[in-house]
């Protein structure tokens, strides 16, 4: 008798810690969380473990009464078999020790590890407890939906989000099983922030970006002057105040212009209406709010104006922002001038052109001899005859 006894606490003890992990693996997936799985995991095992566990899962709260019915079931029917079989007091140690033990945290240690492959395998034995425990469980559940309302997985904020990301990109193990890298964690965090920096924080100030004043000429030295800059996209100033930004010069603007015909910078202007080329945007803009605007207007370059104008920002600022990393074409080069500007010191700035260019503007001048640079500008020295090349394009 005492065997039969024996043989029933075993397999009650079992139950006991097929329910107590099963509560802790199943419970601790939420209907979203196996959705992840299913749809983005790489391992085939796991997505099939999660789709199996998917329909049971979704049972909610009658899940979790069964398992919590059956888990207390299990273990006084343990408590009221061993005092039958042991003294009081020997007989609630013995008892308290297998739960304990063997019921809680056996079970509960291997199923936080393994609970899909445990849960999957376990489904059809669940679902048959479900069907055991439903008079009991089904009104609980039900009572509770109503008070507690449905089910929600864990919401991140961004901050807790980046935080999420950066840890499973700084911990060694976690980024082996993740396959982030520093990279990815860096863009990501970018993602979720920069759409909350301002932009006075990425702009270029006034003092530090090539502008040209309305007032000039296209001469050579202009001309030469564009073409050091490197800059497609040029701010057009008010001769007598730097800090108004009234047009914005196309670098193709000036395609099958000729230096030599020092056109006022003004008719050009006005020739490709370059005044409603500006665009102004708030220096506390949100980057989202400002990128959406340059999509909005087709626009690749603002004003950033707080009255007077503070700087430029482009979408490609803005991208930079996003991605974390300065973007650098294969003729960039990249310095830092402490005195790069009156408003952010130290700020990076690029020289974007590491070649000369204006090396063609040379050849086409005559040669070194026929063209001359001097502290002021560049001079036209005609060699040897007074014509010049009439209709030359800038190398752009």
């Amino acid at each position: 008798m005492n065997v039969v006894f024996l043989i029933i606490a075993a397999i009650l003890v079992m139950l006991s810690g097929l329910f107590s992990g099963l509560n802790l693996g199943l419970m601790s997936f939420s209907d979203e969380d196996l959705r992840i799985i299913v749809e983005g995991s790489p391992d085939e095992q796991e997505r099939r473990d999660a789709a199996t566990i998917q329909p049971l899962r979704k049972t909610g709260n009658l899940l979790l009464c069964t398992l919590l019915l059956g888990n207390t079931l299990v273990n006084a029917m343990i408590a009221i078999l061993l005092s039958d079989m042991t003294s009081g007091v020997v007989g609630g140690l013995v008892t308290t020790a297998l739960i304990v033990v063997f019921g809680e945290i056996i079970p509960q240690s291997v199923c936080s590890r393994y609970a899909l492959r445990i849960g999957a395998r376990s489904v059809p034995l669940v679902w048959l407890f479900v069907g055991v425990c439903f008079a009991a469980a089904y009104p609980i559940a039900k009572l509770l939906d109503y008070v507690l309302g449905g089910e929600m997985s864990a919401v991140f904020t961004k901050n807790e989000l980046k935080s999420l990301i950066l840890l499973n990109v700084e911990d060694p193990k976690r980024q082996a099983q993740s396959g982030l890298t520093s990279e990815d964690g860096r863009i990501l965090a970018g993602a979720l922030t920069f759409k909350d920096r301002k932009v006075a924080d990425v702009m270029t100030p006034l003092d530090s970006t090539f502008a040209l004043p309305r007032n000039a000429v296209l001469s050579a030295a202009t001309v030469a002057e564009i073409l050091r800059s490197g800059h497609t996209r040029i701010p057009v100033v008010l001769p007598d105040d730097a800090a108004e930004v009234v047009a914005l010069l196309y670098a193709k603007d000036l395609v099958g212009i000729g230096y030599e015909r020092k056109i006022p910078l003004q008719q050009v202007l006005d020739s490709f209406r370059a005044t409603e080329r500006v665009h102004s945007v708030a220096a506390t803009t949100t980057l989202g709010a400002a990128f959406d605007l340059c999509k909005s207007k087709r626009c690749h370059m603002r004003a950033v104006k707080n009255w007077p104008c503070l700087g430029v920002v482009t979408t490609e600022d803005i991208l930079e922002e996003l991605i974390q990393d300065e973007i650098v074409g294969d003729d960039d080069q990249l310095y830092d001038d402490a005195a790069a500007s009156s408003q952010r010191p130290g700020l990076p700035r690029k020289n974007s052109m590491a070649y000369d260019p204006t090396l063609l503007l040379k050849e086409l001048a005559g040669g070194p001899s026929g063209f001359e640079e001097h502290g002021d500008g560049i001079e036209l020295a005609p060699r040897g005859s007074d014509t010049l090349f009439a209709g030359c394009v800038p190398g752009f």
